[in-house]
């Protein structure tokens, strides 16, 4: 950035020189041009060696402005090339940021696939573990005591009272 910056001052003071010498040239030109309007100019020799020496001035600030404007081309293209070189840079380290963090996202979906199989290997020894230990007997005295409670006596519904077993819900009834 900080060339991007003194480019740009270096362009701004160049301008600057630019203007202040068109001005001047403009100034001139217009003597000049009174000059060479007035013919009673002509016959003055002061006067011709000063217009003489207007028009070495105006064409060496010609030649300046054009050694300038070259300059200016040149630092304008100087700009584009280092501008261009930064995008170029950014975006490389755009890409390596990129790499970096899929590299860091890749790690995280590891080390949670790491987390997961551990909860689940810990989970499985915990019951597996369980299996394999046989478990305590429960003491419970008035259990043990007591004799097991006899199942209630259970009544076929399906068979009538002299022996004939009814068809289910199901079953269609034999028709006589």
């Amino acid at each position: 950035m900080k060339d991007f910056a003194k480019a740009a001052e270096e362009r701004e003071a160049k301008l600057r020189e630019l203007r202040g010498r068109r001005q001047q040239q403009e100034h001139t030109f217009r003597v000049l041009s009174e000059m060479i309007a007035d013919p009673s100019s002509h016959q003055d020799p002061s006067r011709q060696a000063n217009i003489h020496e207007l028009e070495q001035r105006r064409e060496r600030s010609r030649q300046k402005r054009e050694d300038l404007r070259f300059e200016l081309d040149h630092l304008r293209e100087a700009e584009s090339v280092l501008l261009h070189e930064a995008q170029a840079d950014l975006a490389e380290q755009q890409f390596d940021l990129t790499k970096v963090a899929s590299r860091i996202a890749e790690s995280s979906k590891r080390a949670a696939w790491g987390a997961f199989a551990a909860a689940l290997a810990s989970a499985v020894a915990t019951v597996y573990g369980a299996v394999q230990r046989p478990s305590p007997p429960v003491c419970n005295p008035a259990v043990v005591q007591a004799p097991p409670p006899s199942p209630p006596p259970s009544v076929d519904v399906s068979v009538t009272l002299d022996g004939r077993r009814l068809p289910t819900k199901t079953e269609k009834r034999p028709r006589h």
